[in-house]
């Protein structure tokens, strides 16, 4: 008799908890893959982004509450709003995706539309031709140092245009650059 109390007592365990699995339509797997399993996070700007931040955080209260809830009507109203949420939430993603999908088109083709108008009109030169300074002479007024800048050693170019005042007077007590005077 007591053997029979036993096995009666595990069978209706048994038979609650496979009720309880089948009542969700997911395994016990996918229950814990998806309770540790990080959401994702939102990164942007924008009232859009408001939005789906705020669908997440509803969506994780409500899987709180259902998890806790034990009332079958209560767990079945809570599913039904966190569907609706869901849905609501997957319509937003794809509308932000599409935008910036769209919006990286539209830079791409304006890269490549300035790069082959650059490209047949005059071959572009570098920004920055030379990567070396000559210094001819500097020039200290007040807090401001003026750098007159020369062409390569050996070379006759005007300096570079230097404030009237400064360029009147030699710069008696200024730093230059021994070689290059």
């Amino acid at each position: 008799m007591h053997f029979r109390k036993n096995v009666s007592l595990f069978a209706t365990i048994a038979l609650c908890a496979t009720t309880a699995l089948h009542a969700d339509d997911r395994s016990m797997w996918q229950k814990f893959k998806d309770f540790f399993s990080p959401s994702p996070t939102v990164v942007g700007e924008g009232p859009e982004y408001d939005e789906l931040r705020e669908l997440d955080k509803k969506i994780g209260t409500l899987e709180g509450k259902y998890s806790r809830e034990r009332r079958a009507n209560n767990k079945k109203y809570i599913r039904e709003e966190l569907d609706k949420l869901k849905l609501k939430r997957e319509k937003l993603a794809k509308q932000i995706e599409e935008k910036e999908k769209v919006q990286k088109d539209a830079k791409s083709a304006a890269v490549s539309s300035s790069a082959t108008s650059s490209s047949t009109a005059v071959p572009a030169k570098p920004a920055c031709a030379h990567d070396t300074v000559f210094v001819h002479d500097t020039v200290t007024v007040h807090d401001t140092l003026y750098v007159i800048v020369s062409g390569k050693p050996g070379e006759q170019q005007a300096p570079a245009a230097a404030p009237a005042d400064s360029a009147a007077k030699p710069a008696t007590d200024s730093a230059t650059v021994p070689g290059n005077k």
